[in-house]
C-alpha cells in the first residue's frame, strides 16, 4: 500500500499548510542530506517531479563531489573517551600524546600539546572558513598541535559539523568536532596522554543540480532559487526554505504572467556552494535579461524557543536569527514587504554582506536580488528536524515573498 504522506498530490490540490507540512515531512524522512548522500540523490527525483507536474521544463546539471564516511572517530584517555565528529576538509589520523584545552580566543604563547582542544566562544558556528576558525587552528597548529578538537559551543549545546570547499584541506593537521556537552568529560588539567583517531573514507560522487524552465518568449526572467543539501536532516536548515520555495516556484507558475521564470534547487552547500557556482559557469539566466533573482536560503523559516529552567519549549514565531538581503533599489520594498517578520524585518544592501550563495549570486552582477538567510538554534545540528519547523512560518514567507516579486516585478515593466 501506498503511504499517502509520499505519494506527490499535483500541487495546489490542496490547502496550502497540508501541503506545507507535506513538503517538510517528505524532506525529512528523506534522512541525511549530505551532497552525495541517499537523501539528497532521492530528493532530486522528487525535486524534478514537483517541477514537471508544474510544467516547468526539467534538466539536471551533474558535477562531481566528494563524499566522506567516517569509521572510528574519538578522543580518548586512561578511563574516558568521547565521540568526535570528522571535518572533511582535514586529513584523517591516528595520534597519542599530551592533550591540552584553551579558550580558542585566548592568547597562549605556550605549547599546545600533540592534541589541542579549542573552546570556541558561543555562536552560532557554520563554517569551517570562517577567518577566526583559520587563525586559531593556525595559532595551535605553530604551537606544535598536530591534531586540533573544536568543541563548538552554541545555543544547541550540540556538535556543529562546519561547511567547508569543494576541493582543497581548509587545516594542514587533523581537525574534529566535539559536543559542548561531551566536552566536560575531558579531564582538567595540561598534559594527559590522549589518542585522537580519525578514519574516514573519501570517494568522488556525481552529484546533481535541479533546474526548472517556463520560457514563455517574454524576454524577462524571474529567477527562483534554493539550495537542498546540508548536514544531518537539516530540516530547518534547508526543508523550511524548500517548503517556502516550492509555494513560490507553484504560484509563479500560476499567476506570474508576461515572464520566464527559471527554477533552481542546488546540491553540495556544504561543499563552498559549489552547486550555485556550478550553475553559475554554466547557462545561468542572462544577467541583463533578469527581472529579479529570489533566493532562499539557509533557516529560512525556523522556530524559535524559549529558554526555561531544565529546557527549551517551541514557540510560534519565527527564530529571528535571518536576514533579508536585497539590492539597493528594493530597500523601501522589502520593508514594506517584510514589516513585522522576524528578523527580516530589517532588510540590509546586499553589497553590505551576503551569506552562501547569495554572496555569489550578487557577485555575478545581478541587478535585482533578495535573498533569505540564517542561522537558527539547531542550525548544523544532529536535531535539526521536523521539531524546529512549522508550515505557517512557509507559508508566511512565501507570502511575503511574493508580495516583494510583484511589486518589484511590476515596477520594472
Amino acid at each position: 500500500m501506498t503511504d499517502a504522506r509520499l505519494s506527490s498530490p499535483r500541487a495546489g490540490s490542496f490547502d496550502r499548510r497540508d501541503r506545507a507540512d507535506w513538503i517538510l515531512d517528505r524532506y525529512c524522512r528523506l534522512g541525511d542530506k549530505r551532497a552525495g548522500s541517499p537523501g539528497d540523490q532521492a530528493a532530486v527525483a522528487w525535486i524534478a517531479e514537483e517541477l514537471s507536474e508544474l510544467d516547468y521544463r526539467v534538466t539536471v546539471e551533474g558535477f562531481t563531489a566528494t563524499w566522506s564516511s567516517a569509521g572510528a572517530t574519538y578522543l580518548a584517555w586512561s578511563g574516558g573517551a568521547v565521540p568526535l565528529i570528522s571535518h572533511p576538509a582535514s586529513p584523517a589520523g591516528r595520534l597519542v600524546g599530551p592533550m591540552t584545552r584553551r579558550l580558542a580566543e585566548v592568547t597562549d604563547p605556550g605549547p599546545a600539546g600533540t592534541v589541542a582542544v579549542l573552546d570556541l566562544p558561543h555562536a552560532r558556528w557554520s563554517s569551517a572558513r570562517d577567518g577566526r576558525i583559520q587563525d586559531w587552528v593556525s595559532s595551535a597548529v605553530d604551537r606544535g598541535a598536530k591534531a586540533v578538537v573544536l568543541v563548538t559551543h552554541g545555543p544547541s549545546g550540540l556538535a556543529v559539523p562546519l561547511n567547508t570547499g569543494l576541493t582543497g584541506d581548509d587545516f594542514p593537521v587533523p581537525v574534529a568536532i566535539l559536543s559542548p556537552r561531551d566536552a566536560i568529560a575531558i579531564p582538567v588539567g595540561d598534559g594527559v596522554e590522549a589518542t585522537f583517531r580519525v578514519e574516514r573514507n573519501d570517494e568522488p560522487r556525481e552529484v546533481f543540480n535541479v533546474v526548472g524552465r517556463i520560457d514563455r518568449g517574454a524576454g524577462r526572467t524571474l529567477v527562483l532559487s534554493t539550495p537542498r543539501s546540508g548536514w544531518s536532516t537539516c530540516v530547518g536548515e534547508r526543508g523550511s526554505g524548500l517548503a517556502s520555495w516550492l509555494l513560490l516556484v507553484e504560484e509563479a507558475a500560476r499567476s506570474i504572467p508576461d515572464v520566464d521564470i527559471l527554477a533552481l534547487c542546488t546540491t553540495a552547500h556544504e561543499r563552498g556552494y559549489a552547486g550555485m557556482r556550478e550553475h553559475l559557469s554554466r547557462e545561468p539566466a542572462p544577467v541583463d535579461r533578469t527581472a529579479l533573482w529570489v533566493h532562499i536560503g539557509a533557516n529560512a523559516a525556523t522556530k524559535d524557543w524559549r529558554e526555561v529552567p531544565g529546557g527549551l519549549i517551541p514557540i510560534p514565531s519565527a527564530d529571528p536569527q535571518r536576514f533579508l538581503a536585497v539590492s539597493p533599489s528594493l530597500l523601501n520594498a522589502a520593508r514594506d514587504s517584510f514589516a513585522g517578520a522576524p528578523g527580516l524585518e530589517a532588510p540590509h544592501d546586499v553589497n553590505d554582506g551576503a551569506g552562501g550563495e547569495l554572496g555569489d549570486i550578487a557577485t555575478a552582477g545581478y541587478p535585482s536580488v533578495v535573498g533569505v538567510f540564517g542561522a537558527h538554534r539547531f542550525h548544523h545540528t544532529a536535531t535539526d528536524d521536523l521539531s524546529c519547523v512549522s508550515a505557517d512560518l512557509c507559508i508566511d514567507l512565501a507570502d511575503r515573498m511574493l508580495h516583494l516579486i510583484r511589486s518589484t516585478l511590476s515596477r520594472a515593466v
